[in-house]
């Protein structure tokens, strides 16, 4: 065939016609619950039984607390499945970021991991994955991405060894494994250690109490688009959600220090006290809701953003009652919509609308207003959080949840959550077909043992 047109491709810049050969079709009909295995490869075969094998692993039959749940979260536990790989090199279960062009990423399998295998309450795999990135444990911070090859690791990221914490918080929670998490402390008090003193990346605690980090050139955060070496949004200094994520890391850090040990000693010069603090100090505006980036003393970013949720949806908050409630009414008047939340306001002169186009369109409008649907789960969790998992609470969550539940299935990959959506008007899912965190940010939220259907 010649000069096949590929959309996708045209609609984001690439190369979009090619000659293909097509050397054959296979169809098969499968009956429910069948399998098919197709197997392709260019070096060693892995075997029809260990194919039969690995694939029993992840589609395991649900169990009878699972048959209970709702369809569409036993669905999701299903599409969960799809993420969960072995990585060869490191010969322990990671988790990939999200399909077709995601790897595996620190920040991403952290914040999945949540969902996907502790919440889904899947112990061997999580530790398998939190021991994974745990040997990789260098200067004190976890690997943004584990490259393919011979290349390096790469440590480029402020946020993913924090989101570290809140895993093990969670993991501890969840199965009570104090033989592991005596096993990590060691490594979790070198992480505080060396972010307090200062790390790569100018990473380190202010005299405040408040975790600094950032170069020039470099995109540290979640929020880390960079085109043609321009760097989207920067945020140099000390962003809303590092913070509440070392606010969290300390705290969890004497939680589990206590639990593990039994003699206690906090680090000198760690004070959760100065750090909440601080916090309520430098990010509380006269507006209400929480500055995004903060350099003390010199410089405060109003820009409204979602970071601030985490101010609410972390296992630790330092903020009271009537400041989260303000928090939340800014998120949900300015940034919530049916399918995640908005990266920037609508009323902000950089916002974007759509996100489309070449890589500088698309890479200028990632987090200038684009919604993540991962985000949602966060505001879930706020919003449960605030109403005590009430009953009225639960339902107003899952009666929210509808637009996300339609997208699962019958718009985009079915049985899939996109990784974006256009800021002004959410509709189409764009970005990856499926990511991992979006999927993991609804079951986090609806595997909570609180979490009440009504059923």
């Amino acid at each position: 065939m010649k000069n096949i047109q590929y959309e996708r491709e045209k609609e984001r810049g690439f190369d979009f016609t090619e000659d293909a050969k097509s050397s054959g079709c296979i169809s098969v009909r499968l009956e429910k619950r069948e399998d098919c295995i197709l197997e392709f490869s260019l070096g060693e075969p892995v075997g029809f039984e260990e194919a039969v094998a690995a694939g029993a692993e992840k589609e395991a039959p649900p169990t009878a607390a699972e048959k209970k749940l709702p369809g569409f979260v036993q669905d999701l536990l299903i599409s969960s499945r799809q993420f969960v790989v072995r990585r060869r090199s490191t010969q322990g279960n990671t988790l990939i970021a999200g399909y077709h062009w995601f790897t595996d990423w620190g920040r991403d399998t952290m914040i999945a991991m949540r969902g996907i295998s502790i919440a889904a309450g899947r112990q061997e795999e999580a530790r398998s994955i939190l021991q994974t990135f745990l040997k990789y444990v260098n200067k004190g911070m976890l690997p943004n991405r584990f490259p393919d090859g011979e290349e390096e690791l790469e440590y480029n990221t402020l946020d993913a060894t924090l989101w570290l914490f809140v895993a093990l918080y969670e993991y501890h929670r969840k199965f009570g494994d104090i033989d592991f998490i005596r096993q990590t402390l060691p490594v979790l008090e070198d992480i505080l250690e060396q972010h307090k003193n200062g790390t790569r990346y100018n990473i380190h605690q202010t005299e405040e109490g408040l975790l600094y980090g950032g170069q020039h050139g470099l995109q540290l955060t979640w929020m880390d688009a960079r085109v043609d070496g321009f760097v989207v949004t920067p945020r140099i200094g000390c962003p809303v959600e590092i913070n509440l994520l070392w606010f969290n890391a300390i705290c969890i850090y004497d939680s589990l220090k206590e639990a593990g040990s039994g003699s206690y000693k906090p680090i000198p010069g760690l004070d959760a006290e100065m750090t909440g603090s601080s916090i309520r100090r430098y990010f509380i505006n006269e507006k209400g809701y929480l500055n995004d980036v903060v350099v003390p003393g010199r410089s405060a970013d109003e820009s409204i953003r979602p970071n601030q949720v985490y101010a609410l949806s972390l296992p630790f908050s330092p903020l009271d009652r009537e400041t989260k409630k303000a928090v939340l009414a800014c998120i949900e008047t300015n940034l919530y919509t049916g399918l995640g939340l908005r990266t920037l306001d609508k009323g902000n002169p950089a916002f974007r609308p759509v996100y489309d186009g070449d890589a500088w369109q698309r890479d200028t409008a990632y987090h200038q207003g684009t919604v993540w649907p991962f985000l949602w789960g966060e505001w879930a969790l706020a919003y449960l959080y605030l109403e005590g998992f009430s009953s009225a609470a639960c339902k107003t969550v899952w009666e929210r949840s509808a637009a996300l539940r339609e997208h699962f299935y019958q718009e985009g990959c079915l049985h899939a959550i996109a990784e974006i959506f256009d800021g002004l008007e959410p509709r189409l899912g764009k970005g990856c077909i499926q990511q991992a965190w979006s999927v993991a940010a609804l079951l986090r939220v609806f595997l909570d043992e609180r979490f009440d259907f009504g059923l």
